[in-house]
């Protein structure tokens, strides 16, 4: 789901294995050391993909695309089924934040 995070324009968190050639490298991409693997502006590329896949890079965040992904009310039903039965109080506070995420979401739109 794209985001609107202010001077980034409209952005998109990606997982490594979604990322797609042509894509557009939103936030630099640094290892634990803080070393850049990725610079922001950056054109991802099929080698560049691997390369960052490789290096153990999990998401990115890219320009945030045209396609629409599930409904707020459709993540929210997601949330509440993953989270069906657990009980550690630490996940429910992690349950609780994503909740209050998606629920603001919902009034900006």
């Amino acid at each position: 789901m794209p985001l609107d995070l202010g001077s980034l324009g409209r952005v998109e968190v990606v997982s490594i294995k979604d990322a797609r050639p042509g894509q557009i490298v939103m936030r630099a991409v640094t290892n634990q050391a803080g070393v850049v693997l990725c610079p922001e502006g950056q054109q991802l590329t099929e080698r560049l993909i691997e390369r960052l896949r490789a290096a153990g890079v999990v998401t990115l965040v890219v320009e945030g695309s045209r396609k629409t992904g599930p409904s707020v009310a459709e993540r929210l039903e997601q949330l509440e089924r993953r989270f069906r039965g657990v009980k550690s109080g630490r996940l429910l506070e992690v349950k609780a934040a994503v909740e209050r995420c998606l629920q603001a979401s919902m009034k900006q739109d």
